[in-house]
């Protein structure tokens, strides 16, 4: 099998077809659902796995032993980056993401016992802490999981401040960020694909946190107020809206259309009109950003994510008893 793959690559480079070389990896061909039994059969192996370890080190969960736990989290991590390393069959790597995930839960009790839940520095470092597994784990699945949970670890550490809203934006800048300079980052694609993919679910999820704005705000209100944390929700949006718009335009230029066509005209002011209903609709600027992307770089991922999320919002608008049916259909219908 591997001399005729490596012959008919012989042949491609003879015919100035590629100039890379062979792959040393065969691409494993089994069906989808062996794959899928694989994987299921690694999570139950690595629960029963889990569950004699936690028998044997449980007792550091009700001791103080807040730095031997993170230190056998680091271990737990550390062996799943070496079986993601030497093997990439469907049972080790399912067995290894879950090794992984125990892991950095041991490591997330330790920082909290160490610090206070609510200290927004202990959240701070669970953020570097789960940015540096999205980069140095060689797993896909984990990759998207840890960019996520950084994410979400930023999220409520900038909440705990009393800063509401500049955790989407930034989720939205580096998301644009990646997808637009695609080209520049293709042999970094192991990398940012799925750290693309966290931060896309990621500004999903604050966007939906704007739901419950008021409430989040009332619950982790400060005595004092600064610059940030009374205009960050607004800063947030603007930015968002912004990233949109830098996102058309960009768009327009790599497709070579002019702005004072009657295309992109259209694409300029419909943008600018969805903008302006995201400020009553919440979410609807993600979902469009995110739809936007996976059109233009052709993502069925992205866009079917976009599309749902953007039913999704609006469903919640319409449902919602923040204003009448009459203002609302004024604003969906326009």
């Amino acid at each position: 099998m591997r001399n005729s793959g490596n012959e008919l690559w012989l042949e491609l480079q003879r015919n100035n077809l590629t100039r890379a070389d062979y792959p040393e990896n065969e691409l494993d061909l089994s069906p989808w659902y062996i794959k899928t039994m694989q994987g299921f059969a690694g999570w139950i192996a690595a629960l029963f796995l889990l569950a004699f370890v936690g028998t044997i080190i449980g007792s550091l969960f009700i001791y103080d032993n807040q730095v031997l736990l993170a230190l056998c989290g680091l271990v737990c991590c550390t062996a799943a980056y070496f079986i993601f390393r030497n093997d990439k069959t469907p049972f080790l790597e399912q067995l290894g993401l879950a090794i992984s995930l125990c892991g950095q839960f041991m490591v997330a009790w330790g920082i909290f016992t160490v610090f206070s839940i609510s200290d927004s520095s202990a959240f701070l470092i669970l953020a570097l802490f789960q940015g540096a597994l999205a980069l140095v784990m060689p797993n896909f699945l984990h990759r998207v999981f840890s960019s996520w949970f950084a994410m979400v670890a930023l999220f409520w550490g900038l909440n705990q401040q009393g800063i509401f809203g500049l955790d989407s934006a930034l989720a939205a800048a580096l998301f644009t960020l990646i997808w637009i300079k695609e080209e520049h980052w293709y042999k970094y694609r192991s990398h940012l694909l799925p750290i693309s993919f966290g931060l896309a679910i990621s500004l999903l999820q604050f966007s939906g946190h704007f739901l419950f704005q008021h409430e989040l705000s009332h619950y982790l209100s400060r005595a004092e107020v600064g610059f940030l944390q009374q205009y960050s929700p607004l800063i947030g949006s603007l930015v968002l809206a912004g990233t949109c718009v830098y996102l058309v335009f960009a768009i327009l230029s790599e497709q070579k259309i002019k702005l004072a066509s009657p295309s992109g005209s259209i694409a300029v002011i419909a943008t600018l009109m969805l903008l302006g209903l995201s400020f009553n609709i919440a979410g609807v600027s993600s979902a469009l950003l995110i739809l936007l992307i996976g059109f233009f770089r052709q993502r069925l991922i992205l866009m079917a994510l976009g599309i749902l999320a953007l039913i999704s919002f609006i469903s919640w608008y319409y449902y919602s008893l923040s204003e009448t049916l009459l203002v609302k259909s004024i604003y969906l219908l326009s």
